[in-house]
């Protein structure tokens, strides 16, 4: 078995112990109620148990578990897995191809045909032909016959043009190739691919939609290397933006310290990176950290290196003060730090110099610092999450970024430089975005800012079948907007459980509560995951599974 979905651990009387989850999907769909049959006989939660069998299969709530057994000299484990339909899972895959495809035995008595087969045969979908005999089903030459012939010779048979009737006296012209089907070097049957007149244009018709945008697309290819963000890599006319552009312009030149304020999404980095591109220390290098990502027992050495022998398996190690030397250090996330780092990073500044850690000489370093927050910095200086002198240090030039919810008359330009940029990837030439989605965006207030909207824009590259993009293209969250029936945090609307199944609702809900608490932390997955009584990478399974991106 792969990776399990939880296990559960029995004492000696075969009574449940605990639960240990493995997969927070399973976990959120079952944990709430399997916590009720702690210490009771685990037959009562899988009433048709058979402690005789190591593995097999296990069913609760008319859901399938797959289970191996481990014995202990304690008790035992159950390792259970929510089971995997395969069958159905292949048909489905069957169903996609534009080809028509049948299996047959190896008696020539059909398993399998796809719903394109059954079109190009112009067989009824009410009709059932599974286990018929070809020849029960379409009048034709058995000499000439794709699927016997390959049975007959035990290879593959190619692109053979085949006319026939069905029985039902429609007439058939198709072009086939089958191959035989090998179990254990035995003949077990043979798989057809059907191809008509309207199949092949279809593809035709696909195949040059590919070309279009691929010659679309050919002389918009960014350079073979991306060399990093400048100021045109901003976009948007607003007031607000323009005003945050021009300062950072302002004092790129300068050496200034910068603090960029706002919340996570809006481009600080893109900001932080431009302001150095378009200063006196451009040729140098450009660095930059994401505070709040790095360990407190970690970061300390990331920051000044580290001397070999100062502790057990420590060896000489470049740290960024080092690696930034004559450039700039972005400090994305600067109140994630600790109080501690905070004051350690806070003498290098005020000193010029620094020590790796268990090194003996003082290292001199010249850098700029460009830092971020993600909370308003009189907020965190009263929440006491950012030292006053490292501000005061580091605030020297302190530029807002506006979330996007203030000029969201931006958002129209951004979403097609966006498309434009990146529609070459998805081979697919795109003329426009609809007027509906464009007053939806206007409507939405962007919790995770411009990066949410390039996520939402990737989404919609990747499912976009059509050279317009419409609110059905756009993930179900957005979609949901506009559907009454959903709920909202803190807001029961009318009856909207009448209309979803239970899972839907609760999924819904869950993602409404998850959005709101990151907002209010303005993205700092960790203090989310504190308040919501969750571990860091059970809210980042969550975030992902709802798709919403901080």
């Amino acid at each position: 078995m792969n990776m399990a979905d939880v296990a559960i651990v029995l004492d000696r009387e075969k009574r449940i112990q605990s639960f240990e989850w493995m997969d927070m999907a399973a976990k959120s769909s079952c944990a709430h109620i399997w916590s009720s049959f702690l210490h009771q006989p685990f037959s009562v939660l899988f009433s048709q148990t058979d402690f005789s069998r190591n593995q097999g299969e296990l069913s609760w709530n008319g859901e399938l578990f797959d289970f191996i057994r481990w014995d202990s000299g304690h008790g035992m484990v159950y390792y259970l897995k929510k089971h995997t339909d395969v069958n159905f899972l292949y048909q489905s895959a069957l169903e996609r191809v534009t080809d028509g495809v049948q299996i047959y035995d190896k008696d020539a008595c059909l398993v399998y045909l796809n719903e394109n087969s059954r079109k190009i045969s112009d067989i009824p979908d009410s009709l059932s032909v599974r286990g018929k005999h070809l020849l029960d089903m379409y009048d034709l030459d058995e000499s000439i016959s794709t699927v016997l012939t390959c049975l007959r010779t035990a290879a593959p048979v190619l692109n053979r043009f085949d006319t026939f009737k069905t029985t039902t006296g429609s007439g058939v012209a198709s072009v086939n190739t089958g191959y035989p089907i090998f179990q254990n070097k035995e003949l077990a049957g043979v798989v057809v691919f059907e191809q008509n007149l309207e199949v092949i244009q279809a593809q035709i018709a696909w195949l040059e939609k590919i070309r279009a945008a691929l010659t679309d697309q050919g002389e918009k290819l960014p350079p073979a290397r991306f060399s990093g963000y400048t100021f045109s890599n901003i976009i948007g006319t607003s007031q607000k933006l323009i005003d945050a552009v021009n300062l950072a312009k302002r004092v790129a030149v300068q050496n200034s310290s910068v603090l960029l304020v706002g919340e996570t999404g809006t481009g600080k980095e893109v900001f932080a990176q431009s302001i150095h591109r378009f200063s006196l220390r451009k040729d140098k290098k450009f660095v930059a950290i994401n505070c709040a990502a790095i360990p407190d027992t970690l970061i300390e050495g990331v920051f000044f290196g580290t001397q070999k022998g100062a502790f057990t398996g420590s060896t000489n190690s470049v740290g960024l003060l080092e690696e930034a030397d004559g450039g700039t250090l972005f400090l994305d996330e600067l109140n994630s730090m600790s109080l501690t780092m905070q004051s350690k990073l806070l003498r290098v500044i005020q000193e010029g110099t620094f020590r790796r850690i268990g090194g003996s000489q003082d290292k001199k370093t010249d850098i700029r610092f460009i830092s971020s927050c993600n909370e308003p910095p009189a907020q965190l200086l009263k929440d006491n999450a950012l030292r006053k002198d490292l501000y005061y240090r580091l605030s020297t030039v302190t530029i807002d970024l506006p979330p996007l919810r203030e000029h969201p008359e931006d958002i129209p330009q951004l979403a097609e430089e966006y498309i434009s940029a990146k529609a070459y990837k998805y081979a697919k030439s795109i003329q426009s975005i609809g007027p509906d989605v464009i007053a939806l965006f206007s409507q939405y207030g962007w919790p995770g800012n411009v990066r949410e909207l390039h996520n939402v824009l990737d989404f919609t590259l990747n499912v976009v079948d059509g050279p317009v993009i419409g609110v059905a293209h756009l993930p179900r969250y957005l979609q949901d907007i506009q559907n009454p029936q959903i709920l909202s945090v803190g807001e029961h609307q009318e009856e909207s459980w009448l209309h979803h199944d239970l899972q839907y609702t609760m999924d819904s809900y869950e993602s409404q509560v998850l959005k709101a608490v990151l907002e209010y932390y303005g993205g700092n997955i960790t203090r989310a995951a504190d308040c919501l009584g969750l571990r860091r990478q059970s809210l980042q399974y969550r975030m992902k599974k709802y798709g919403i991106i901080q």
